[in-house]
């Protein structure tokens, strides 16, 4: 809102200068542009009228040529096509005329404005939106081979909607494919795949595996039906989560729904957002899953086997711990798995764990202070805040060594939300038991797929790839637990932190007008602004939720313990949600005490040089001009 207001102040206080009489006939009478008058008592609302001037007269020329209509064509209840009217979508064109457009002003005191564009940069405008469905796509694909079906339907969705927006919809493709229809049957495919299954009843709480091609999904977003109302939206994470229905309800079938377009998420992007408020509510048959409450063998055989303390698969469903029940296209044979600790030491582990989760249970939230040490209790006590939290299915730990401490893995945590933005998220957490066998920290886990993706990078010394992993699960934490302190501890007091931002400027044209252009400013700020922005941000949003989508590790030197991360990102908050590029570049040469000395995020690749590596940074160089 600030750089919106920033914006039109700017706007405001540039004085405008008049147009000759010539130049704006030559505008409205040489056939070479679009263009609309407004006028009204201020600046702004003269400029208003003339926008909408301009975006009719586009309208009426454009839609002429363009044959798409609002049929639907299904056979056998899978859908193949789902059009809507060009006339329905133009407007959502404003939001990339605003880029190309020019500015008279004809007279003040009252404001005489004319907007115009060339019709060659309207070409322009319908060029750039097909490259985001393009990017679009290859995001949806490369998220699908990683299991990730939120972000693939969600990627699909906005791209078959900004298709709809186009000149000529119909004859739009992709790698051969006349995007209309092949859209709309690749989600088709993908829901056909998902499975869903009840593994456990525990009287007003059911927990759900989802799958995907027989394997548990990495994640994948969804609402369920109790009794005629509609959950929030909860998120399952490696395949499992629990629904929790109101007292007394029973229910033979479990009415499923698949969240496919995220119109909730789409004010990350002004341009979806404006298409997807004109073009009508995507339905498929295939996201309404119908599930037996009953738990179906078939289903549940499928569900990744955690190893038990002694390495051996048990019997229980929980989160999955071998490539198998990951979607990582890593090979098996260059995994390297952290030492699994005896049976005979992990008992006094489990028997704290077991403890811990029968509080979480009973709602007892002041736990046995001899589990703890006082940094372990004070993550403990902050994670019990962070929503409304209940245990899915029956916890399954395994225990592995990292240096001095025990790392355990095997418990999911659902956190719901019901303030402003209702959600729900499911959660795999990570303790680390110090030296003394003592809780001395807690993390929110990454997916299986991007675990095992770094940890199936066999170039990289084993213990390398176990501090990445970890990093990464506490940095995410941090974030979610709003905790200020660790993030500044993580930070080297030099470093370079780089936030590339979506702005809007106008210029003056050579013919007197004004031309508004779109880019990426990238600002450098210090620790310290920093941590003082993180701190404002913390302070209005009920919940913060981050989730890693690709995650690319690259070391500069053999020689050093530097590491450059790179992640593609999603951001949720009760009040902000976005998605782009972070790159961290974290210096492990103290395994205790990691530093990130470069950070960087982008909201899209720059058209000149893409996404910031680490490579981009030489250690003892400067950064990237």
């Amino acid at each position: 809102m600030k750089k919106l207001l920033r914006i039109i102040l700017f706007l405001l206080v540039c004085k405008p200068v008049s147009a000759t009489a010539q130049s704006w006939t030559e505008v409205t009478t040489s056939g070479n542009y679009y263009f609309g008058e407004g006028n009204g008592e201020s600046y702004a609302e003269a400029d208003q009228q003339a926008l909408a001037g301009l975006l009719s007269q586009i309208s009426v020329n454009v839609s002429v040529n363009n044959k798409v209509d609002n049929k639907r064509m299904e056979k056998d209840g899978k859908l193949l096509s789902d059009n809507t009217t060009f006339a329905a979508t133009i407007n959502t064109i404003s939001q990339g005329s605003l880029d190309s457009t020019q500015t008279f002003v004809l007279s003040r005191e009252p404001y005489h404005i004319g907007r115009f564009i060339k019709k060659t940069d309207l070409n322009k405008i319908y060029a750039g939106r097909r490259m985001k469905i393009q990017e679009f796509i290859d995001g949806a694909e490369r998220a699908l081979t990683k299991g990730k079906i939120d972000v693939a339907l969600k990627s699909y969705c906005w791209a078959l909607a900004l298709t709809k927006s186009m000149q000529f919809a119909s004859k739009e493709q992709y790698r051969g494919h006349t995007l209309v229809t092949w859209i709309p049957e690749r989600i088709d495919d993908i829901l056909s795949d998902v499975k869903v299954a009840v593994t456990a009843e525990e009287g007003d709480e059911v927990d759900l595996l989802f799958t995907y091609c027989g394997k548990p999904v990495s994640s994948i977003d969804y609402t369920y039906n109790d009794g005629g109302v509609w959950s929030n939206l909860c998120t399952a994470t490696d395949g499992f989560d629990r629904m929790v229905l109101s007292p007394g309800t029973s229910h033979k079938i479990y009415n499923i729904d698949i969240e496919l377009e995220y119109r909730g998420q789409a004010q990350i992007d002004p341009e979806v957002a404006g298409v997807l408020a004109v073009v009508p509510e995507m339905k498929i048959k295939r996201s309404l899953k119908s599930v037996p409450s009953k738990p179906q063998p078939e289903l549940i055989a499928k569900a990744p086997q955690p190893e038990s303390a002694s390495g051996h698969p048990t019997a229980s469903p929980a989160v999955a711990s071998a490539p198998t029940n990951s979607f990582t296209q890593i090979d098996p044979s260059m995994f390297k798995r952290p030492e699994v600790i005896p049976a005979s030491e992990a008992a006094s582990y489990s028997a704290v764990l077991n403890d811990v989760v029968r509080s979480i249970k009973q709602k007892n939230y002041t736990p046995d202070r001899s589990h703890f040490t006082p940094n372990g209790l004070g993550i403990y006590n902050r994670l019990l805040k962070y929503g409304n939290t209940r245990v899915v299915g029956e916890p399954q730990f395994s225990f592995t060594r990292m240096g001095a401490n025990v790392v355990a893995r095997g418990l999911q945590l659902s956190f719901s939300f019901n303030g402003g933005k209702r959600k729900h998220f499911t959660e795999n957490i990570v303790f680390t038991f110090n030296e003394n066998s003592l809780i001395d920290n807690i993390a929110f886990g990454l997916d299986k797929t991007t675990e095992d993706d770094i940890l199936g990078k066999s170039a990289f010394p084993e213990e390398s790839r176990m501090l990445i992993v970890q990093f990464l699960e506490n940095y995410k934490t941090a974030f979610a637990l709003k905790r200020l302190d660790f993030i500044e501890s993580i930070f080297d007091d030099n470093a370079k932190i780089i936030t590339g931002t979506v702005i809007k400027t106008s210029t003056r044209t050579e013919d007197n007008g004004y031309k508004n252009d779109e880019r990426i400013i990238y600002n450098r700020e210090t620790k310290d602004s920093y941590l003082k922005k993180l701190a404002r941000g913390f302070g209005n949003k009920e919940f913060i939720n981050i989730r890693f989508n690709e995650c690319q590790v690259m070391r500069p030197s053999a020689n050093d313990e530097i590491y450059g991360i790179q992640v593609e990102q999603e951001y949720y908050s009760s009040n902000y949600s976005d998605h782009g590029y972070l790159m961290l570049a974290v210096n492990y040469t103290d395994p205790e005490r990691p530093l990130i000395f470069v950070r960087t995020w982008q909201p899209e690749p720059d058209p000149d040089f893409g996404i910031y590596t680490i490579y981009d940074f030489p250690f003892i160089g400067s950064e990237k001009k």
